[in-house]
């Protein structure tokens, strides 16, 4: 994949130093800048089945908006050019629609601006080697075309908040259902401790104070056989 990216807020108008390459530093207004991209691994993980298959970097050129993605595809069955024109123009009529875009016009990049879907598919730049070998060219206006991407995740906040508090008071409810379940057992525990008690007092005895003096199994660790013997409160 390789991109011709119009001139970044992070370039020079002059030559200078960069923090990050030396080619970066260099300044923008009338030269063409080698770069690195992040575009290969943030498809990889929009789309995890490309993942160590995409690989790309991008051109820098002194353009003020609109840029244009090359991509060089290996095709995984054959397919001639004309099917994946087709299978392109369903995709942006079907599930794709208002998302990706598609142009029939011989058009150049300023006539991207404002382009809200992102990427728009030029059907007359590409072309195929052959029916393994293809490649696809679209444009994107990543101002006007990012703003809008901003807007739709702002539209799907109130669903997707919606669907968590959902799954959250269901979630509260298991753990108040849970809390209930476990009180319950305890006091059946503690009931059942407390009878005990009382059973044990009835057999042995019960001091003024309200404890109980219960023997205790075993001797102490010095061994000089005296029995141990615990004090418990009576309910």
């Amino acid at each position: 994949m390789t991109t011709a990216r119009a001139t970044m807020a992070s370039q020079q108008t002059a030559d200078g130093a960069s923090l990050k390459d030396w080619r970066g530093g260099r300044g923008a207004t009338w030269k063409i800048v080698p770069s690195a991209t992040g575009a290969a691994k943030a498809v990889e993980k929009g789309i995890p089945a490309l993942n160590g298959r995409l690989a790309g970097m991008a051109f820098r050129v002194p353009t003020p908006n609109v840029s244009v993605v090359d991509l060089t595809s290996r095709l995984e069955r054959p397919a001639a050019y004309e099917q994946l024109r087709a299978a392109t123009d369903a995709a942006s009529e079907g599930k794709l629609n208002g998302l990706l875009g598609r142009t029939e016009g011989e058009v150049v990049s300023s006539e991207m601006n404002g382009v809200a879907p992102m990427p728009v598919f030029d059907v007359k730049a590409g072309i195929s080697l052959n029916d393994r070998f293809a490649k696809l060219a679209s444009w994107y206006d990543d101002r006007t075309g990012y703003s809008h991407k901003v807007l739709d995740l702002v539209a799907l906040i109130p669903a997707h908040r919606s669907g968590r508090r959902e799954n959250s008071e269901k979630k509260q409810q298991r753990v108040w259902r849970g809390r209930r379940e476990m009180n319950v057992n305890k006091k059946e525990k503690i009931v059942c401790a407390s009878n005990e008690i009382h059973l044990n007092a009835k057999r042995r005895f019960k001091n003024k104070d309200h404890t109980l003096v219960a023997d205790h199994d075993g001797v102490d660790e010095e061994g000089d056989g005296r029995v141990l013997r615990v004090r418990l409160k009576l309910f």
